[in-house]
């Protein structure tokens, strides 16, 4: 078996599936460790999800991380999140789009939101608001459906396999001795340091990194060497 982690998708399927290319993916055994933010900010969240769900489908092998987009989504669905604002700034108009939800729809009026549900014959049938617990509910189960809600509730805050702990973001894991591999960040390219190997990118590109090669390879198809020294450190006793 191959594993892969996979740095952020941030919503673009294109991309994705340029990169699964590049590593040869093979459905049948490899296994991927997608390390968060896999909605926002790019074209086609939805498709992203449908894509992870169909792999998932295919390979329970699979591990979806919890990044702080779907984090957003999540307490949002839940009701945890009083606030829309955030979600929208950060990527989030894109991902309604995605989903078929037209934001002119959204009618901001000072720091309080709401939503205008229309029939199918566009007319206005009842307005939500967006700042109270309950309406934001319905709004977001309105836009995911609940195969979409359920599947982002099973990601993980974090995956260890061997020497190697995953996690979305570096700083979740401050003190730990194993390898920590981490998205989130919006790098020129892989950042390699004692212990740590962050691969998330900048300009819509995605990374995967090779536990066993110890090379990352990018949706363009740029390969990227991780010194392993670095990434161990100096040996104890050395120099001395």
């Amino acid at each position: 078996m191959t594993t892969w982690a996979i740095g952020d998708i941030h919503g673009n399927a294109r991309q994705f599936e340029r990169l699964l290319h590049h590593i040869k993916f093979d459905a049948a055994t490899d296994q991927l460790i997608i390390l968060g933010d896999v909605i926002d900010r790019g074209p086609d969240s939805k498709r992203v999800m449908e894509m992870l769900l169909e792999l998932h489908g295919r390979n329970r092998r699979h591990v979806l991380l919890r990044g702080n987009h779907e984090n957003m989504v999540i307490r949002l669905s839940e009701g945890y999140g009083y606030d829309l604002y955030p979600w929208l700034t950060e990527g989030g108009r894109a991902c309604l789009w995605s989903y078929g939800i037209d934001d002119k729809n959204i009618k901001q009026e000072g720091t309080l939101f709401k939503y205008r549900v229309r029939n199918p014959e566009n007319r206005v049938v009842s307005d939500l608001k967006l700042n109270n617990s309950k309406d934001l509910q319905v709004f977001m189960r309105l836009v995911f459906s609940r195969q979409h809600l359920v599947f982002l509730r099973s990601s993980r805050d974090h995956y260890t396999a061997g020497d190697f702990m995953f996690v979305h973001d570096c700083a979740d894991a401050a003190g730990e001795t194993r390898i920590v591999v981490c998205g989130h960040e919006h790098l020129i390219r892989p950042h390699v340091g004692p212990k740590r190997i962050c691969i998330g990118l900048d300009n819509n590109r995605i990374a995967a990194f090779h536990l066993r090669d110890f090379i990352c390879i990018d949706s363009e198809g740029t390969v990227y060497d991780i010194p392993l020294s670095i990434v161990l450190g100096p040996t104890k006793g050395k120099g001395k």
